[in-house]
């Protein structure tokens, strides 16, 4: 089961993933990583750079984690940052 993180905002709630990228811009385009029920991992987000080494390395490499410098949030947070960009693409990844 996915970890739960303590937010200072909204308390204890479900972790999601989220590159820098969306973390200190607005405006961008981003795709959504949903998860399976049966997996045991964070749905993310990552702006359309991100998505495209994600597929030209064709799945999650040290590569992809040293430019995404993955963050931990909160699910409401991590809604709310969305809220700055425009979802491109969302599916699901194993």
């Amino acid at each position: 089961m996915t970890e739960n993180v303590n937010c200072n905002i909204h308390g204890e709630n479900e972790g999601c993933m989220i590159c820098q990228h969306l973390q200190n811009e607005s405006g961008l385009g981003y795709a959504r990583v949903l998860v399976l029920p049966e997996e045991d991992d964070y749905e993310t987000a990552m702006c359309e750079n991100c998505e495209i080494i994600l597929l030209s390395e064709a799945g999650w490499t040290e590569k992809l984690t040293s430019i995404a410098g993955w963050k931990l949030f909160c699910k409401q947070c991590y809604k709310n940052t969305l809220k700055n960009h425009t979802l491109v693409a969302e599916g699901y990844m194993k």
